[in-house]
């Protein structure tokens, strides 16, 4: 399961959110987050309950392609860490040091708060100019690992 934001078209001035879980109960349809001014992301509250059904407290968020943001429960992003160490050519080598480096330069733990707020981190709210801008939350199907 990953949150992940992608950058619109440039005659769009927003920015798009699409969560992509395994397979189980998720919301449907559109929804409009707000962030307040630390930056910090209040979560809808069909996405507060959703989550929680997932039994996760912690989560990873960074970009590993500088036009998408994604949110990793914690344990997903070491699964995901993990198969960046296991390249099958030696294309992949290159493009996983690729991947691990731009993840790692925007990348940081995050948490859900009582309120149901998340603080992104600051380099990735900075590159994606997540603030004054219009954000669309959906829940959807993550089917592969692609880099995109």
């Amino acid at each position: 399961m990953c949150l992940k934001w992608f950058r619109r078209p440039s005659w769009r001035n927003d920015v798009a959110a699409i969560v992509s879980v395994d397979p189980a109960e998720r919301p449907a349809g559109y929804t409009l987050p707000v962030f307040d001014a630390k930056g910090r992301l209040k979560l809808p509250s069909a996405f507060q309950k959703f989550l929680a059904s997932l039994k996760e407290d912690h989560y990873f968020v960074t970009t590993t392609n500088e036009t998408t943001v994604y949110i990793y429960p914690l344990s997903e992003w070491k699964k995901f860490e993990a198969s960046l160490d296991q390249p099958e050519n030696e294309e992949q080598v290159d493009m996983f040091a690729a991947v691990r480096f731009v993840s790692d330069k925007y990348g940081a733990d995050a948490v859900i708060d009582g309120e149901g707020r998340m603080l992104l981190p600051q380099p990735v709210r900075a590159e994606f100019k997540m603030h004054d801008v219009q954000v669309y939350v959906q829940c959807g199907r993550n089917k592969d690992r692609s880099f995109e």
